[in-house]
């Protein structure tokens, strides 16, 4: 049985809070507060996938600037217009890299975050992907 899902990125970070409202504030990433069982983190769904920003815990080390990840823009020059009027400035400009134009950001740990408009090819390619039984996590779990 192949694995075909990640089901969630999970970022540590020694300042959660500060990290959470860059993503919030700046991204508009939907965090909210969750506390189940553990120490006060950060958490939303993002498509399928959990994205969650946690404390560091015991001796582990960040790994500042260590984790790279792509999030989905839909209009990548508003995005970047909203972006830089916040002080945020990217890495590069938009750039086509094959089926996307893309740009990226450091977050406020140094990891990179890169911005990526797909094409309508691209996204067409996802939409007929899903339909297969092995690339939909729902499906795979209503056949077992």
């Amino acid at each position: 049985m192949a694995t075909n899902f990640i089901t969630a990125v999970i970022l540590t970070s020694t300042d959660p809070d500060r990290l959470a409202d860059f993503y919030r504030e700046t991204l508009d990433v939907p965090l909210e507060v969750e506390d189940h069982g553990g120490p006060k983190h950060y958490g939303c769904e993002m498509g399928e996938l959990h994205f969650a920003i946690h404390p560091v815990r015991g001796d582990e080390a960040p790994g500042a600037g260590a984790v790279s990840f792509g999030l989905q823009i839909f209009d990548l020059a508003a995005f970047l217009k909203k972006l830089s009027a916040k002080g945020v400035e990217p890495l590069f400009p938009p750039t086509e890299r094959g089926l996307a134009l893309m740009s990226a950001v450091k977050d406020p740990d140094g990891n990179t975050i890169f911005l990526t408009q797909l094409t309508n090819e691209w996204l067409s390619w996802i939409d007929e992907r899903r339909k297969a039984p092995q690339f939909d996590i729902v499906q795979q779990w209503k056949t077992r």
